[in-house]
Formats: structure tokens, C-alpha cells, sequence
């Protein structure tokens, strides 16, 4: 058995309050975040929001691959569009996430079949699962 601690697939670093500078290597990112009109901020650059949902569906595009894959069938024509909503009457900062995939190399039910394996696997779906709502469906391409 290996005793080594496994490496980190990430590391950020989160510079100042609400509005922040972060900085992540190898890659190099660096970018700066600001807090979202609706929670009072100037509706300026881009919000942790955002970058979650960017994270969700290039997540979620990657497990669609995998059970794609899994099946011996290969496309390349994901397009996944994660939305989080605010949860009505909610606390603040509660949302919801809404997941619509569209594939241009696949029927409806297919897609619709690989999106819920997808679902199951997905490690931001898995890591949100309980707390938020989810909702699956699909879309047309954008």
C-alpha cells in the first residue's frame, strides 16, 4: 500500500474579501472576482457564480464522455449549459442548478439516458447532491 499523500488536481489561492484576486498553477490563472449585482456588488467581472458553473458543466461534459466511452460510442458534440438560481424564498447564497444537455451526433433518448449516467458520476454533481436541487434535461444546441 502506498503511504504518500495523493497530489492535488488543484490549488487557489483567494487574495482579499468578497471582492478578491485568485491565482491557481500550472496552468497559470489569474483573474479577478467580484461579488454579483444581486448581493450588492456593481455587476462588473466575474463572480463565483460563474466560475462554479464553468467548473459544473466542463465537469459534467467530461462524465458524458466517460459513459459515452463506456458504451463504445464516441462524439464530440456535448454542449452542456449549467444555470444556478437563486432558490426562491431561499437563505442567501442558496441556488439551485439546472443541467441541460444537446448533442448533435446523438437521439433524444440517448442523450437523455447518457445524461442521467452522467449525472451519477459527475464529481460536481455527486459533490452538491442532497444539498441542491438538481434538475437534468435536455436542449437544443446553442
Amino acid at each position: 500500500m502506498n503511504d504518500s499523500p495523493k497530489s492535488p488536481s488543484a490549488v487557489a489561492v483567494a487574495t482579499g474579501g468578497r471582492n478578491c484576486s485568485l491565482f491557481s498553477e500550472q496552468p497559470e490563472i489569474s483573474l479577478d472576482v467580484r461579488v454579483p449585482r444581486e448581493s450588492g456588488g456593481d455587476g462588473h467581472g466575474t463572480t463565483p457564480n460563474q466560475l462554479f458553473a464553468l467548473a459544473y458543466a466542463a465537469s459534467f461534459a467530461a462524465a458524458l464522455d466517460e459513459v459515452a466511452e463506456a458504451e463504445d460510442l464516441t462524439t464530440d458534440g456535448w454542449q452542456v449549459r449549467v444555470t444556478l438560481a437563486p432558490v426562491p424564498e431561499g437563505t442567501p447564497g442558496e441556488f439551485s442548478v439546472n443541467v441541460e444537455v444537446a448533442n448533435s451526433d446523438m437521439d433524444e433518448d440517448t442523450t437523455r439516458r447518457l445524461t442521467t449516467a452522467a449525472d451519477e458520476i459527475c464529481p460536481y454533481a455527486r459533490a452538491v447532491r442532497g444539498n441542491v436541487d438538481i434538475t437534468l434535461r435536455g436542449c437544443e444546441l446553442l
